[in-house]
Parts: C-alpha cells; sequence; structure tokens
C-alpha cells in the first residue's frame, strides 16, 4: 500500500499553515502593540524554532517513521 500520497498531503497542509499563519501572528501582535518590529519578531522566531526543533529530534535519534510514535515504542532511542 503506498502512502505516500498522504504523506504529501499532509506536509503540503502543514506547510501552508505555517505560511498563512505567520502573517497572521504578525498582523495581531501588531494590532495589539502597533510596533512593526514588535510585530516581526515572532515572524522571525517560527521558523528558527522550527528548524532547531527539529535538530533536536534528528540528533536524539528519533525515528522519521509515524508509525513507530505511538505506543510500540520502536521510535524511541534505546527500544524504550
Amino acid at each position: 500500500m503506498d502512502r505516500s500520497l498522504g504523506i504529501r498531503g499532509s506536509l503540503a497542509e502543514a506547510q501552508w499553515t505555517l505560511v498563512f499563519s505567520c502573517p497572521i501572528v504578525a498582523a495581531v501582535v501588531w494590532l495589539f502593540v502597533a510596533r512593526l518590529r514588535t510585530a516581526l519578531i515572532p515572524v522571525a522566531v517560527i521558523p528558527v524554532s522550527l528548524i532547531g526543533t527539529f535538530a533536536v529530534i534528528w540528533l536524539a535519534g528519533f525515528a522519521q517513521q509515524p508509525q513507530h510514535h505511538g505506543a510500540g515504542g520502536g521510535g524511541w532511542p534505546g527500544g524504550r
């Protein structure tokens, strides 16, 4: 069974959500603070935090297969 279409669809949806949410975050912060520089800080921090999160996951050796993240523990380092 080919799961690549579902995975590609999920990745496309996540990418669209990220691209759509960054301007909304900036607009909401700008409405409350009324400073453009302060509103652009979250837009810069969101990609940096995502890159850092995935770097830690990669360095920790977690499996990249989504079916291993469940109760079986197959995706955890050391077989926990």
